[in-house]
């Protein structure tokens, strides 16, 4: 079975302070996850924010590249890709430092990594059902308990 590699494209070149975001950047990065994931059992999709009012999808050898529409955002486009890879008992593997993407990606059993080389490298077995994020566990839920409010006032 394929596991499926998301990449939260803007957010790994934006660890780079002299990057621009450019074309040249972003084929930069696919050289690189195309090396990374070469002879891999990886289904790699790498997503972007885009300005345009459709996502859009561009096919290349060993790569998949988004860009979210204008409505949406790359999140959550990534959050939709989890939930459907996940939902067809797919495992699935979303590279970010994004805290609150990687939650997200978490409540559908995604392994997070910083890293795609950790990602790729991980023999780690997929979480299985009971080991998903409940909603009890949800911040939200903790706040309450310790009579915090609700997350939206702290």
């Amino acid at each position: 079975m394929k596991k499926i590699l998301i990449i939260d494209g803007y957010n790994i070149l934006g660890r780079n302070p002299d990057s621009l975001f450019g074309e040249e950047e972003r084929e930069n990065l696919m050289s690189k996850v195309r090396a990374l994931t070469s002879g891999s059992n990886f289904y790699t999709f790498v997503v972007f924010d885009g300005s345009g009012k459709t996502s859009s999808r561009e096919k290349r050898p060993g790569v998949e590249i988004m860009f979210s529409s204008s409505e949406d955002s790359a999140d959550e486009l990534i959050v939709n890709l989890v939930e459907k890879s996940a939902t067809a008992g797919q495992r699935v593997f979303v590279v970010t430092a994004d805290r609150e993407l990687s939650f997200r990606c978490k409540k559908f059993g995604a392994l997070v990594f910083k890293d795609a080389s950790l990602a790729v490298k991980k023999k780690k077995k997929p979480l299985k059902k009971d080991d998903k994020i409940s909603p009890s566990e949800s911040v939200d839920y903790w706040l309450k308990l310790f009579n915090k409010g609700d997350a939206d006032e702290v």
